[in-house]
């Protein structure tokens, strides 16, 4: 069954790094019936980000600051400068929320491959058992939970926040 999260295309391709952003537009352009810029194509499809919510980034903050915190993310470097812009423009304000990032289009693997998860426990030198990792799919959950991770898929923005309420 394939998994929601999971893009396809020239969409599956800028997220898992194998092809760059000029490649990706090339790409897109290609199917469109009338040209279309770049900036347009990026516009156009940020539009489907919906952004973070205050209290998501608050939980996480919190959180933050008694827990090493990572950000292990299927993203393209469109979306990815999207946030950035508007929720981390320094490295410095990103390091207020996490300790580092695991972005798929830099590593060239995308979650829910398995490769993904061993990647950052090597990076990060952690046992599999030491991880807990928060995930909106469930097909995510379900490879990080093969790899040995402790994980959560929330059904909301509540439930997650709620969960981490509870963590020393």
């Amino acid at each position: 069954m394939a998994d929601r999260y999971r893009q396809k295309g020239p969409f599956f391709e800028i997220e898992a790094g194998l092809i760059d952003e000029k490649e990706f537009f090339d790409q897109i352009r290609a199917r469109l019936p009338k040209p279309h810029s770049d900036k347009e194509i990026a516009k156009t499809w940020c539009r489907f980000l919906t952004g973070i919510k205050p209290e998501s980034l608050e939980a996480v903050e919190e959180i933050h600051r008694r827990k090493p915190t990572y950000l292990l993310s299927n993203s393209n470097p469109i979306h990815w400068n999207w946030v950035c812009s508007r929720y981390f423009p320094t490295e410095e304000v990103f390091r207020r929320y996490f300790d580092g990032r695991f972005l798929s289009f830099e590593m060239k693997k995308s979650k829910p491959d398995p490769e993904i998860y061993e990647e950052v426990e090597r990076q990060l030198k952690l046992n599999p058992h030491d991880i807990l990792f928060i995930d909106d799919s469930e097909e995510n959950c379900r490879q990080a939970e093969k790899a040995g991770w402790q994980t959560i898929c929330p059904a909301s923005t509540k439930e997650w926040i709620d969960f981490l309420k509870t963590i020393k």
